[in-house]
């Protein structure tokens, strides 16, 4: 769980639940995601495009 977040962080996505599920930093190029998109890269659009970042390594 995230409680607070670092200098230049920014929450991108929230669960239900209101807890921070995705973080980013562009300047530094960081994606950090509490779920498993590889899990739903095949029906979900968002998961997908995260899963290609990863395991492309294009962040």
């Amino acid at each position: 769980v995230i409680k607070d977040l670092g200098q230049g962080l920014t929450a991108i996505a929230h669960g239900n639940d209101g807890l921070v599920e995705a973080i980013e930093n562009k300047e530094k190029h960081v994606l950090a995601v509490q779920w498993h998109p590889e899990c739903t890269r095949e029906t979900e659009h968002f998961d997908k495009k995260i899963f290609e970042i990863f395991a492309n390594g294009t962040i």
